[in-house]
C-alpha cells in the first residue's frame, strides 16, 4: 500500500471525533453522542462551542498571520486544551478537541476546517443578507458536517477497504423514513482503531526533517512552514504499516496501555471475536501471521494455544489482506463506522434535503465536496491532495 502520513493524520482527526474515552469512569466508556457530528471541529458542548464563535455573520474566531487564517491561541480562546507542563498558552490553538496541540497534522487538519467553515458563512450571506449570526452559522455547521461524512463514505472508506467502485453517499436509498440508528461505540473499536503503528521514524516539512519528539506538541510549525508545504510534505511521505512490529519508542507505550486495559475488561480472545462475526477461528500461529513463521514461533511461545492471542494482538499481527487492515479489523470497522455515520439525524431522510443545508446552494457544497477541492479553496496554492503518494 502507498498510504502516506496525510491519511494517518486525516484519520486521526476524523476518530477523535467519537473515540472519547471518559478516564474518570474508566476505558470502557465513552462520552459524546458516538456520532459523526463534528464535534471535533466546533466543540465537545456549547459553552465551548460558544468560545469559539465569534458570534459575527456565523464565523468562528480567527487570526490572520502571514496573510492566512488560523485558529486563535489558548490566551484569546481560554479553552481547556492538553499540553505540556511547559507549554504556554500564547504557544496553544484553541480547537475542537482537547487533545488536537500535540500534533501539527492535526492542527493542519483543524485549520482547514475553520477556513471551510467561515468560507460557507459567506457564500451564505450572499445568498441570504438576511440571516442572522445563528442561522448562518448552524447552517454553515450542518454544511460542514455534511462535508465531513460525504469524504468519509467516499474516499475515507474507500482507501480503507481498496474498494473497486466508488462508494456514494445517498441516504435516501437506505432509509425509507426517519432515523433507523441508534449508535453506541463499542470498547472493542476503541481497540481496533489504535492505528499508532501509523507513525513514522521521522518527518519531513519543507527541508526540515523532525523526529517524532521534535514534531510532536510542536505547535510552531504550522505557521512557520505554512498549510500547503505541511499538506505537501505529509502527501508525498509513505506512512507505517499497520502491523505488529512496527511500534516505534513513542508509540509502543500506547500499544502496552491498550493490552493492560484489554485485561483488565477481560476481553474474548482473538478467535472467539472471529467467531462473533461469522469467521472461521485460526487454527494456527502461522495462519494468523500469514506464513511468517518467527513471528508465529514467538506468539506460540507466548500464548501456547492459538484459541489464547488476545484481541488486539490478533487485530495488529494477523496479516493484511484487504487494502490497509487486516480481514477482521476490516470486518470489525466497517459496521460499526457506518452505523456511527448513519446515526447522525442530518443523515436521514427527514433532514437530508436542501432545506437543511440552506437551500441547493448549501447542499451543492455538502454533495459535491472531495478531498482536493476541500484543501485546494482554503490554501493559497494547490498540492496534490490524496491518501497515496505519488506513483
Amino acid at each position: 500500500m502507498d498510504t502516506n502520513v496525510f491519511f494517518s493524520h486525516f484519520a486521526q482527526h476524523f476518530s477523535h471525533m467519537f473515540l472519547k474515552t471518559d478516564h474518570k469512569l474508566g476505558p470502557a466508556y465513552t462520552w459524546g453522542t458516538h456520532q459523526i457530528d463534528g464535534s471535533n471541529i466546533y466543540g465537545p458542548d456549547e459553552a465551548w462551542r460558544r468560545k469559539l464563535r465569534s458570534l459575527r455573520n456565523g464565523k468562528l474566531r480567527s487570526r490572520m498571520v502571514n496573510g492566512e487564517e488560523w485558529p486563535l491561541s489558548v490566551a484569546e480562546v481560554p479553552v481547556a486544551m492538553r499540553r505540556l507542563p511547559n507549554q504556554r498558552d500564547e504557544d496553544l490553538f484553541a480547537l475542537g478537541h482537547e487533545f488536537y496541540t500535540f500534533s501539527p497534522g492535526l492542527i493542519m487538519v483543524s485549520t482547514i476546517w475553520l477556513r471551510e467553515h467561515n468560507r460557507v458563512c459567506d457564500v451564505l450571506k450572499a445568498k441570504h443578507p438576511e440571516w442572522d449570526d445563528e442561522q448562518l452559522y448552524q447552517t454553515a455547521r450542518n454544511i460542514v458536517t455534511g462535508e465531513v461524512s460525504v469524504l468519509i463514505m467516499q474516499q475515507y472508506v474507500k482507501h480503507v477497504s481498496q474498494y473497486k467502485f466508488d462508494p456514494l453517499l445517498d441516504p435516501t436509498v437506505i432509509f425509507d423514513d426517519g432515523i433507523r440508528f441508534i449508535h453506541s461505540v463499542p470498547y472493542e473499536y476503541n481497540i481496533m482503531y489504535h492505528w499508532h503503528a501509523q507513525a513514522t521514524d521521522y518527518y519531513d516539512v519543507g527541508d526540515q526533517r523532525f523526529t517524532p519528539n521534535q514534531f510532536l506538541f510542536n505547535t510552531s510549525i504550522p505557521i512557520d512552514y505554512g498549510i500547503e508545504r505541511m499538506v505537501d510534505a505529509a502527501v508525498r511521505q509513505r506512512a507505517g504499516k499497520i502491523c505488529g512490529r512496527n511500534h516505534g519508542a513513542s508509540t509502543l507505550k500506547v500499544a502496552i496501555e491498550t493490552l493492560k486495559q484489554s485485561r483488565q475488561l477481560r476481553t474474548a480472545s482473538f478467535n472467539q471475536y472471529r467467531k462473533r462475526f461469522g469467521f472461521e477461528p485460526y487454527t494456527s500461529f502461522t495462519e494468523i501471521t500469514g506464513g511468517d513463521r518467527e513471528l508465529a514461533r514467538a506468539m506460540e511461545d507466548l500464548y501456547g494455544h492459538v484459541d489464547g492471542v488476545e484481541l488486539y494482538v490478533g487485530l495488529m499481527l494477523e496479516e493484511p489482506r484487504v487494502g490497509i487492515l487486516s480481514h477482521t479489523m476490516l470486518y470489525l470497522a466497517g459496521p460499526t463506522t457506518f452505523q456511527g455515520l448513519m446515526a447522525n439525524p442530518l443523515l436521514s431522510n427527514d433532514w437530508w434535503r436542501p432545506s437543511t443545508f440552506g437551500g441547493e446552494t448549501g447542499f451543492d457544497i455538502v454533495k459535491g465536496v472531495d478531498l482536493q477541492s476541500l484543501f485546494c479553496r482554503n490554501m493559497k496554492e494547490c498540492p496534490r491532495v490524496a491518501f497515496t503518494v505519488p506513483k
